[in-house]
C-alpha cells in the first residue's frame, strides 16, 4: 500500500496540513485513486449551503447589544411599543436590575410618544373634566368623546390601535414618575373604549386574551379602569336601554334618531342592522343578501360624503323599518320561516312573480320545505348523489307548477343553496 494511503483509499492528510482557515473548513479537496486504473481523480468538493453561509456570516456581524438592534429598527413601520416588547425578550439575561432599568428607560419615550398620538387624536374633544371624577358623574363626557371618537374615519380602530399601544408602553414604563401625569389619561381612553366594545364592538375585532394581560398590568396602577363588571353600558347612557333592541322598534328607532350624537346614533343602527342581517342569513339566504347590499350601498354612499350623517342616519331607520316588516311576512302570508325562505327564493326574480300567483308560489315553498325535511340526517351537503336527486326533485316540481323554464335553472341553485342553510341551521 502507498505511503499515506489508508484502506479505503483515500490519502490521509497529516493534521500539520490541516488549513486552520475558514475557507478550507468550507471547502476540502481530497484525492482517491480509481481502483481499476492509477489515473488519480479529483474528488468534487465539499460546500456549504447558501443558507448555512448566510447564516455563518450573521453570526459575525451579530451585535448583542440590544439598544443598538433597536435603534436600527426606528426606521421600521412597526410601532415604538411594539419594538420594546419584541426586544425584551432578547434581553433575559442580564442582571435583573439592569434589565428592568433598561425597559423603562426605553418605555417612558415609547409612553409619551403613545399619548402625544392619542392627544392629536382626541383634538377638538375637550374630555379633562373626566380625568379626577367618577365616571358616573361625568357620563355626558364620556358621550361626547365616544361620539367623537366615531365621526371620524376608522375612529374605533384606530382607537383601539392607540389604546393598545399606549397601555403597553405605561405597564412597561411603572413605576417611573412619568406614568403619574398620564395614569388618568389612560383610564379615561380604556373607559371610553371598553363602553365602545361591550355595545358596537365585532366578534373577534382584537385579542381579547392579550389585551387581558395588558390589563390587569394597568389595573395596578390605575385601580381596574378597564374591570369589565365596571363598564357603563353606553346604551343606558344614551337613554336606549329600555327600547327593545332585537325587532327595532318604532320607540328605539325614534329615540336613536333623537340622539344629540348623531355619530353614535349612526353607528348604533349600523351595529344592530349588521346584526339583525346576520342572524338572517342561514335562516333565509334571499333576504339577508337583499338587505346586505342595501346597507352596504348606503354605506358606500355615506363614506364617499354623497350623503351627510343625518341623511345617512335616516336611510338606516327606513332599512330599519323594511327589514322589520319583512320578517313579519310569513305572517302575512300564513307561511313559517322556513317555508318564507324558499317562497323568497322562488319569487327572487321579478319575471317569475309576475308570471307566477303568490298562491302557488306558496304551494311550491310548502312543497319545497317537506322535501328537504324528508332528506337524510346525514350531512347530505357533502354527498353528491344526495344533491343529484335534491336538484333533480327540484326541478321536477318548478315543471309541475309552470314556473318559466328560462328561469328555472337559477332558482333551483337558489333553493339548493336555502336548503344546505337549512339544514345546517337545524343541525
Amino acid at each position: 500500500m502507498p505511503q499515506g494511503q489508508g484502506k479505503s483509499g483515500i490519502r490521509q492528510v497529516a493534521p500539520a496540513a490541516q488549513a486552520p482557515n475558514m475557507r478550507s473548513a468550507m471547502v476540502r479537496h481530497t484525492r482517491r485513486r480509481d481502483p481499476d486504473s492509477t489515473k488519480k481523480v479529483r474528488a468534487k468538493p465539499h460546500r456549504m449551503s447558501q443558507p448555512a453561509v448566510a447564516n455563518t456570516k450573521a453570526k459575525l456581524r451579530f451585535n448583542p447589544e440590544p439598544s443598538i438592534r433597536l435603534k436600527r429598527q426606528t426606521t421600521s413601520r412597526i410601532s415604538i411599543a411594539t419594538q420594546v416588547v419584541a426586544t425584551v425578550e432578547e434581553t433575559v439575561a442580564r442582571p435583573s436590575n439592569e434589565f428592568m432599568a433598561w425597559v423603562q428607560d426605553e418605555a417612558v419615550p415609547a409612553m409619551q410618544a403613545a399619548f402625544e398620538k392619542l392627544g392629536d387624536f382626541f383634538h377638538g374633544c375637550d374630555y379633562r373634566q373626566a380625568l379626577r371624577a367618577a365616571p358616573r358623574d361625568v357620563l355626558s363626557v364620556y358621550l361626547a368623546a365616544i361620539d367623537h371618537v366615531l365621526g371620524q374615519d376608522d375612529g374605533w380602530k384606530r382607537l383601539r390601535t392607540l389604546v393598545k399601544e399606549l397601555a403597553v408602553a405605561f405597564a412597561l414604563a411603572v413605576p417611573r414618575p412619568e406614568t403619574d401625569l398620564i395614569a388618568p389619561h389612560l383610564a379615561f381612553f380604556q373607559r371610553a373604549a371598553a363602553m365602545i366594545r361591550k355595545r358596537l364592538g365585532e366578534d373577534g375585532e382584537h385579542s381579547r386574551a392579550r389585551q387581558r394581560d395588558i390589563d390587569a398590568a394597568v389595573r395596578q396602577v390605575i385601580g381596574g379602569a378597564v374591570d369589565a363588571d365596571e363598564v357603563s353600558d353606553l346604551f343606558a347612557v344614551a337613554g336606549l336601554d329600555e327600547a327593545r333592541l332585537d325587532i327595532l322598534g318604532d320607540e328605539f328607532l325614534a329615540r336613536v334618531a333623537a340622539l344629540e350624537q348623531k355619530n353614535l346614533a349612526l353607528e348604533t343602527l349600523r351595529k344592530l342592522l349588521n346584526d339583525q342581517i346576520r342572524s338572517t342569513e342561514r335562516s333565509n339566504l334571499v333576504r339577508s343578501r337583499k338587505f346586505r347590499e342595501a346597507l352596504e350601498d348606503a354605506l358606500a354612499r355615506y363614506t364617499n360624503k354623497a350623503i351627510s350623517t343625518a341623511e345617512m342616519i335616516a336611510r338606516l331607520i327606513d332599512l330599519a323599518r323594511d327589514l322589520r316588516e319583512a320578517q313579519r311576512q310569513g305572517e302575512a302570508l300564513d307561511l313559517s320561516t322556513e317555508e318564507v325562505a324558499f317562497y323568497d327564493a322562488l319569487a327572487e326574480n321579478a319575471s317569475a312573480r309576475e308570471a307566477m300567483q303568490s298562491d302557488t308560489l306558496r304551494l311550491m315553498a310548502r312543497e319545497l320545505t317537506d322535501m328537504v325535511r324528508r332528506m337524510p340526517k346525514l350531512d347530505w351537503t357533502q354527498r353528491e348523489s344526495v344533491r343529484a336527486t335534491l336538484r333533480r326533485n327540484v326541478r321536477r316540481l318548478l315543471a309541475k307548477y309552470g314556473y318559466p323554464p328560462d328561469l328555472a335553472e337559477g332558482a333551483t341553485a337558489l333553493v339548493l343553496r336555502q336548503a344546505e342553510l337549512s339544514t345546517a341551521d337545524g343541525a
